[in-house]
This record gives C-alpha cells, sequence and structure tokens, in this order.
C-alpha cells in the first residue's frame, strides 16, 4: 500500500522512518489476515490509519508546504533579561500575527522547556521538532535619551535578526530594523520604538516567509465510488507525473460521500489547471466538480476508468 503514499525513491529515502512508523507498529495498522482465491495469505491494512500515522510524523508533505498560516518562533536577546523576553519579541510577536503569520515567544512558558539549544543548528532543529516553519534568532538594543528640542524623551530601538527556515538548509537571511519616538513619558518612548522596530522587521519576515511559501498549494481530489485500488493507485500515480505536482498521496480511503480523498502538493499550479492537465493525461476521466475556494476537484470514474 506504499504506492499509495510515496513513489520508488521516495520509499528509499524515507526507509529508516518509515521502519520507526510503519513496519515497527504493523499491530496497529493492519486488520486481519485471509486467504485470497488462490490460497494465498492476504493481510488487511488500515489504510486510514496509515494515512494518519504518516501524517503525523511528517512524512507526507513535502518541504516547503505548511498547513494553515506559517508558524514562526522568536529567540530575541532583549536589554532587560533572557532570551525571548521583553518588548521587542513580543513587539514582533504581534505585528507578525496581524499580518497572518503565526508567531510565538521561544520563552513563553508553553515553548521554554523545549528551546534549550546553545547553537544556531540546535535552535533550528528544536523549533523544528515544535512543528515551527521558522525561527528568528537575533537581539534588541534600545537607547532613551532627552531631546532638548522638545522638552520630551527620544528612544531609538534596533533589532537585528537572522531568519532560519527549518526545512532543509538552516542557512539564514540577516535582517535588521529600526524605530525613533520621541514621547513626553520616557517608559512609553521606549515601548513605542519598539513597536515601530517591530513593525518594520514582521514587513521583512512576512515577506521573506511568503515568497518562500508562494506558489505552493494543496488541492484535495475526492474520487467518487466505486473504488477500485488498482485504478486509484494508477491515478495517484499519473498525479504524480504531472507538470507542477510535487506529491500525490492517499488522504482517506473512506472519505466524503463514501469516496477517496486524494492530497495533491503543487507548485506554480491553479486547481483549474490541475484539473486540465489531468484530463489531457487521461481522458476517460471525468471531473464533476471543481471548487478553488475549498481546493476541491471531484472525479467520477467513466465505465472504463483508467484503462
Amino acid at each position: 500500500m506504499l504506492p499509495f503514499f510515496f513513489s520508488e525513491q521516495g520509499r528509499v529515502e524515507k526507509a529508516a522512518a518509515l521502519e520507526e512508523t510503519v513496519f515497527s507498529h504493523l499491530e496497529r495498522l493492519t486488520a486481519r489476515e485471509r486467504l485470497s482465491g488462490r490460497r494465498e495469505t492476504v493481510v488487511e491494512v488500515r489504510l486510514d490509519a496509515l494515512a494518519a500515522a504518516l501524517e503525523k510524523a511528517k512524512l507526507l508533505r513535502p518541504s516547503g508546504f505548511s498547513s494553515g498560516p506559517a508558524k514562526v518562533l522568536l529567540a530575541l536577546s532583549e536589554p532587560d533579561g533572557g532570551l525571548g523576553v521583553g518588548l521587542a519579541a513580543d513587539s514582533l510577536r504581534r505585528a507578525l500575527i496581524a499580518r497572518g503569520v503565526s508567531a510565538a515567544d521561544a520563552r513563553d512558558p508553553l515553548n521554554a522547556a523545549r528551546f534549550k539549544a546553545k547553537t544556531a543548528d540546535e535552535a533550528v532543529a528544536a523549533a523544528a521538532a515544535g512543528g515551527v516553519d521558522w525561527l528568528v534568532l537575533g537581539r534588541a538594543d534600545v537607547s532613551v535619551e532627552p531631546d532638548a528640542p522638545s522638552g520630551a524623551w527620544r528612544s531609538t530601538a534596533r533589532l537585528e535578526m537572522n531568519l532560519y527556515a527549518t526545512a532543509g538548509s538552516t542557512e539564514s537571511v540577516a535582517a535588521s530594523a529600526r524605530g525613533s519616538v520621541v514621547d513626553v513619558s520616557s517608559s512609553s518612548a521606549r515601548g513605542r520604538a519598539f513597536e515601530q522596530a517591530g513593525e518594520e522587521a514582521s514587513a521583512l519576515v512576512a515577506s521573506r516567509v511568503g515568497k518562500a511559501r508562494a506558489g505552493r498549494s494543496e488541492y484535495s481530489i475526492l474520487c467518487l465510488p466505486p473504488r477500485d485500488a488498482v485504478k486509484l493507485r494508477a491515478l495517484t500515480l499519473a498525479l504524480r507525473r504531472l507538470e507542477g505536482v510535487e506529491a500525490a498521496v492517499l488522504g482517506a480511503w473512506s472519505g466524503p460521500e463514501d469516496g477517496v480523498h486524494l492530497r495533491v502538493f503543487a507548485r506554480g499550479l491553479s486547481l483549474e489547471e490541475l484539473g486540465a492537465r489531468l484530463l489531457r493525461s487521461d481522458p476517460s476521466l471525468r471531473i464533476v466538480g471543481v471548487e478553488p475556494g475549498s481546493g476541491l476537484l471531484t472525479l467520477e470514474p467513466a465505465v472504463e476508468w483508467g484503462d
């Protein structure tokens, strides 16, 4: 059943992970044994349980494809204290969330226990293990001094950061941001300067994250019954051969409307284009539903589907 989830090359590359995830837990992933018409022993596989186990082990989603908003972990050394504590991280976190990027502070009680890395490589590995897509390592500085012309206080805040993608290379992208504010209160000037720097920094981080995800989409294909394992496996292989498709895997054997749900990971390909290319590769297929909003393509098997 593994061809429903991986190409031959993918099975070789993930052999160690598959041994740990699948072959070491066969009792949870198989149903029963029975004899075939040719008196051969057949082991029934719980396909939906297998799909769930592979997804939990993060073996199905290609690098660069994330579910939901991108997740960023902030680890900033600040003037007021240890790693990740203070106005700078909080200002950057709130600005990123406003831009649709999920961000968390490394020293938040929910993160601090597992984030004790001493090197950048260890930090990236720890962030990846925590399900984070990006890691921001850096430091914040701030100065506050009287502003003679206004009789108020001037504060200047600076953020120096390195942005790491947790998938693949640990080479970072350097960025810096600055904020300068005049206020009648020194503490207020300081806070607003960090807010201004955080806003500038969030634009840089969000832009980089957006470029990395640009053109990547996950689509769903619902194959209506009757279910034919041989033809559905052929369809999965055909999807993988389409230009712009990086992976196609089984999502659920028992999906909506008693159909089979396939997941397709594509780059630079709209749902309509995916459907058109699929029809060109196999004109016997029938597309009975296209829902760009939800990314769902519904197929109905033809009489000679896939033959």
